[in-house]
């Protein structure tokens, strides 16, 4: 009966992260030019085409919801302060993560630019690759817990392999 609750609780959080990337999609995109642009001292800017339509695509919305799952995972054993401590370098290093990489984009494509008109390279929306940013930033996001995790599962085993035996020899 517990694993058939946790099977539950872990679908609806899927589902329920999965539909909020449905949601925020556009924004992180427009958040994503903006860095670029921004962190590139507007050397780069984007050409918005007079059709765009956009679909939320299957990794981002994919992602999200398993990142979620695995980072509720990660957290459940552990105690408040832990939780606390590892919910903060998750958003630290998403935002790092996040300018970080853009910078790195941004960069790269300056360097590569030699039809730069003016000292300023024009990208089309559909020339970063967001979903990859997206899936690096929250992979990296995840690794404070996954280290926790690690530590905790280590001293847990020590701790059993030092209790003392309970059979006597004599």
């Amino acid at each position: 009966m517990k694993i058939l609750k946790y099977v539950i609780l872990f679908t609806l959080t899927f589902l329920a992260s999965a539909f909020a990337a449905f949601l925020f999609e556009v924004k992180y995109e427009k958040l994503i030019r903006f860095l670029i642009e921004g962190l590139t001292s507007n050397k780069i800017s984007f050409i918005h085409p007079r059709k765009y339509i956009h679909f939320a695509s299957g990794q981002f919305i994919f992602t999200f919801g398993s990142i979620i799952v695995a980072f509720i995972l990660l957290l459940r054993r552990q105690n408040k302060k832990q939780i606390m401590l590892n919910l903060i370098a998750a958003i630290f290093l998403l935002s790092i993560s996040t300018i970080l990489f853009c910078y790195i984009i941004g960069s790269a494509e300056l360097v590569e630019c030699t039809t730069c008109d003016g000292g300023t390279k024009l990208l089309y929306y559909r020339d970063i690759n967001y979903d990859l940013i997206f899936m690096i930033t929250l992979i990296t996001a995840i690794v404070p817990s996954a280290l926790t995790e690690i530590i905790n599962r280590k001293k847990l085993r020590t701790k059993r392999s030092e209790k003392p035996s309970t059979t006597n020899i004599l």
